[in-house]
């Protein structure tokens, strides 16, 4: 248990302002909480808000102030500490919105009496009051603490299910960068083709120039060499007919050269018919020095002499 603390508000601290802000501020969050489920922070702020009003009307019926204390810090030490610390903050987180609350709502004089004649009968026993408060503090804190347990169910069911969405973000998203990976080796090998097409395209490009430059020489060197062979082709049909012409000549001199061979053959015959009807006897010295030999003057040619002059002729 812990140390419990006085709730105290000095007499001169308060106003009449601040009382009347306080007891707007209860009024108009009692007739919320008659429409709709307020909030935490909302329960505390009206709970707040009723020891505020409890407390003032304490003081302007002038009770002692140290023996209430005392009960209570003997009964409810913790309750009173909890009490004080949240009245102290409330207080200053919403000390600006009591202007706002007054203007918006205004109380009249005659409410704000009956409120404090009313506070007067049912907060005569502070014991009584400060176990009516502690129960709805408990209260309070169950039905905070339920609705904790719910929300804290709510929210395992949907830690669990952003567990399960986070594995299968974290699977997509490693099946996504392998894809990413390949895709980035896909597009490193797309790259380096593609210089190689580049520098292949390069080297295309300065073999088609010299090719051009090639093919244009060719085109010359044709243009040069269809006019040389127009020339040879003209020379060539000249040589044709001169060689048409020698063959021509050739045939003529071979049927020359058998005439002269029959009329060879001709006269060889008659110098044999001459020489046999002949007497060798006839001929000069020369012929005997010639032929070695000499025929005989009486009988006709000797055969041997027939043969020699055949192959002289």
């Amino acid at each position: 248990m812990e140390n419990s603390t006085n709730i105290n508000f000095s007499e001169g601290g308060e106003d009449e302002e601040n009382r009347q802000c306080i007891n707007g501020s209860s009024t108009n969050i009692g007739r919320y909480l008659q429409n709709e489920e307020l909030s935490i922070g909302a329960q505390n702020l009206l709970w707040t808000n009723r020891i505020a009003v409890q407390t003032e009307t304490m003081r302007q019926e002038r009770q002692p102030a140290d023996i209430s204390s005392a009960d209570s810090t003997e009964q409810n030490g913790p309750v009173n500490n909890q009490m004080a610390t949240d009245a102290g903050k409330i207080r200053q987180q919403h000390s600006g919105q009591c202007q706002r609350q007054r203007t918006a709502t205004p109380i009249s004089p005659a409410d704000s009496y009956s409120r404090r004649n009313t506070n007067r009968v049912t907060t005569a026993d502070p014991r009584a009051r400060k176990k009516r408060n502690d129960k709805a503090y408990r209260d309070r804190v169950k039905e905070k603490q339920q609705r904790m347990e719910s929300n804290l169910e709510t929210l395992k069911a949907e830690n669990d299910t952003l567990i399960k969405q986070n594995t299968l973000v974290n699977q997509r998203f490693e099946t996504q960068s392998k894809e990413l990976d390949g895709l980035n080796q896909n597009f490193i090998k797309q790259l380096e083709n593609q210089h190689k097409m580049k520098f292949d395209l390069e080297r295309l490009e300065t073999e088609n120039g010299e090719l051009k430059r090639e093919n244009k020489s060719l085109k010359r060197d044709n243009v040069l060499a269809n006019e040389k062979f127009e020339t040879q082709s003209k020379q060539l049909g000249k040589l044709e007919h001169k060689y048409k012409k020698q063959h021509e000549r050739k045939r003529q001199l071979k049927s020359n050269l058998k005439t002269l061979e029959v009329e060879k053959g001709r006269l060889k015959n008659e110098i044999i018919e001459l020489l046999k009807k002949e007497r060798v006897a006839g001929y000069s010295t020369n012929f005997i020095g010639r032929f070695g030999h000499c025929p005989n003057v009486e009988t006709e040619a000797s055969p041997q002499v027939v043969p020699s002059l055949t192959s002289e002729l």
